[in-house]
């Protein structure tokens, strides 16, 4: 990164770290209009005011970024959307699919047919008995007991990786996804997933993904509740923002939407 052409430019900097920041992590759709996965939807007075900038510092940014292949930006009337180019090399290794399979373990059920194999295979060709039978069935024993014990921790470990994160009540994550819960029931009082005995996982994911909104994706948390607020009072995203995944999903839409159309850049 310290190679970047316009990593000594401070403004173009922050403009670029904004879009990938904000950019839509899932295909979805922005007044009718399709936005892909890395794409954002801008306002050059919008992005001024959040970023600390006059309006022709960040068309001038955004000029520089097209000009050197970072972005490409389509205008319509009332908004514009900046695709990042190769938006997929910015992601972290859990955010972005891989086709990599993970390596594959030797299950119990199966330690007995290695064994028998090694004990097999490790014989001589000929018929020069050049060590005691027995002998080589206790090395290959040991040795499958010690692969054996080693895919048993990794499974543990990789168990324990899968396990989600119990958000305590009191959390900020948990406290956004419970004040969701509440202002849904109000318009939809029977909605299936906050029902009696599936409420508190439920909220629980709700969580998680407020909690990678916010530590992941950067978002100021004094600017999430300004956005989960809107998400949740507007007549028309109150019906559509109806989990924390879609509440992430749409949040650069939600922000832009919530102050307004700025005019093209």
């Amino acid at each position: 990164m310290l190679d970047w052409q316009w990593y000594g430019d401070m403004v173009v900097t922050a403009v670029f770290l904004h879009l990938l920041l904000t950019a839509a992590f899932k295909d979805g759709y922005f007044k009718g209009k399709p936005i892909l996965r890395g794409q954002a939807v801008i306002g050059r007075k919008k992005l001024a005011e959040m970023l600390g900038l006059s309006e022709q510092q960040v068309r001038t940014a955004i000029d520089k970024l097209k000009s050197s292949g970072e972005i490409t930006v389509k205008a319509f009337s009332k908004y514009s959307v900046a695709s990042i180019v190769n938006y997929d090399l910015y992601q972290s290794a859990d955010e972005t699919p891989t086709s990599k399979q993970p390596a594959k373990l030797i299950a119990p059920q199966d330690i007995g047919a290695t064994c028998n194999y090694l004990s097999t295979s490790n014989q001589p060709a000929d018929n020069h008995i050049l060590r005691k039978k027995e002998d080589i069935e206790d090395t290959n024993v040991s040795s499958c007991r010690d692969t054996a014990e080693r895919g048993a921790d990794e499974r543990t470990h990789a168990k324990r990786k899968r396990t989600p994160k119990s958000f305590e009540h009191d959390s900020n994550p948990y406290l956004a996804a419970e004040y969701m819960a509440k202002r849904i029931v109000r318009h939809t009082p029977n909605f299936p997933q906050l029902r009696e005995g599936k409420r508190e996982d439920t909220l629980q994911r709700w969580a998680a993904d407020i909690d990678k909104l916010l530590r992941l994706d950067g978002v100021d948390f004094e600017e999430f509740k300004r956005v989960l607020a809107f998400s949740q009072t507007d007549h028309f995203w109150q019906k559509n923002i109806l989990s924390g995944k879609k509440l992430r999903e749409q949040y650069p839409t939600l922000l832009v939407r919530m102050g307004g159309d700025d005019g093209p850049d």
